[in-house]
């Protein structure tokens, strides 16, 4: 059974060891792995008070992203539709489809 988190354009997901903050999730419709590097944190300035580590957009014009585990493999999938995860997974690159699956990590 696949197991999965969601990520509409602007939610992100916090982790901390109490020492290191970082978030990931959809920011800008690009999906994000930042960094805070000063005491502001998230509350501060990008590139002076946290830092975008990763950052991948492909097609997709919603920003809605999703992430987890499928047949064995961590996935990334994007929506590419109003139908998004509900719909057909795009199999010719996302010229049709709902979704389309953007990276895998095996």
């Amino acid at each position: 059974m696949a197991q999965y988190q969601t990520y509409n354009d602007g939610q992100l997901i916090e982790y901390t060891d109490g020492v290191a903050i970082y978030r990931n999730g959809s920011l800008n419709k690009s999906f994000v792995l930042l960094k805070a590097i000063t005491a502001l944190g998230f509350a501060g300035i990008e590139n002076i008070d946290w830092i975008t580590l990763y950052a991948l957009s492909m097609i997709g014009v919603l920003g809605v992203f999703r992430n987890g585990v499928r047949a064995g493999d961590f996935v990334l999938d994007e929506a590419i539709t109003a139908l998004a995860f509900d719909g057909v997974e795009s199999s010719d690159g996302g010229v049709t489809g709902d979704w389309i699956k953007i990276y895998t990590f095996d």
